[in-house]
């Protein structure tokens, strides 16, 4: 256990050590981000919070800011990301068609190539994400369940929001009819990408990820015998083990 003393010298170490970009940065994401609001007030205040006899507020900014306990971890964990710039690219292309409208807002900072972005930047960026957007940053961490020419069938509990296609009257991706996904349902289809970005915003829920079922990953799919693709998620797709298809492959 630290001592608030201790505390409060690693946090102004963190503070102290920011570049005057990253705290550009910082408190542009305090609007979608407990974490780094909390954070950015310590960074106005901190004259007036370090110089008190390292009372209550110290224990507070360091369990409930960025710039305590979770720091080390975000900032473990953009290391990560930087070690991968293609990775971090494919990330950053879900996230802005797929993301809340949060995250596609703050993506715009990001001008330079990834690569070149300070992990500070990119920790504070992890901070900022939403619900949604940590789901699809695990869904895209994990490998793929199925390979392109998989012949798969849907799971029986598959929602309307778990497949989408492009709307005829917009560039945006939604979720197919309920009527379209009756029909759907019992059909063969095989998997044509699945590492697929859509083109436009999607508006659809994006589910968490569960070891056995995977996550939210987009797969390019098209029914057999038919010539229109669709889009479906990761967790409601299984292989298909129907006889025909097994004796194809014979």
């Amino acid at each position: 256990m630290f001592t608030r003393k201790q505390k409060a010298e690693q946090m102004k170490k963190i503070i102290d050590s920011l570049s005057a970009e990253e705290i550009r940065h910082l408190c542009r994401y305090q609007r979608t981000s407990s974490l780094v609001r909390k954070a950015v007030r310590l960074l106005h205040h901190k004259d007036e919070i370090f110089t008190l006899p390292y009372g209550d507020e110290i224990d507070y900014y360091y369990t409930y800011s960025l710039f305590g306990l979770h720091w080390e971890p975000r900032l473990t964990k953009a290391k990560e990301l930087l070690a991968k710039p293609d990775f971090l690219k494919e990330l950053f292309n879900q996230l802005h068609y797929r993301g809340d409208y949060s995250t596609r807002s703050n993506l715009k900072q990001f001008e330079i190539i990834p690569i070149q972005t300070s992990e500070k930047t990119i920790a504070m960026f992890l901070a900022s994400l939403t619900q949604r957007d940590k789901r699809l940053l695990k869904a895209y961490e994990e490998e793929p369940k199925f390979q392109v020419g998989a012949i798969i069938q849907m799971r029986a509990n598959i929602g309307v929001d778990a497949i989408i296609s492009k709307t005829g009257y917009s560039s945006h991706w939604q979720s197919i009819g309920r009527r379209e996904l009756s029909k759907l349902k019992n059909k063969t289809f095989m998997v044509l990408g699945n590492d697929v970005c859509t083109d436009a915003v999607t508006y659809a829920t994006v589910y968490s990820y569960t070891q056995s079922q995977g996550g939210s990953r987009l797969y390019k799919v098209l029914p057999i015998g038919e010539t229109k693709t669709y889009y479906i998620t990761e967790k409601f797709m299984k292989k298909c083990r129907t006889k025909a298809v097994k004796d194809a492959r014979k």
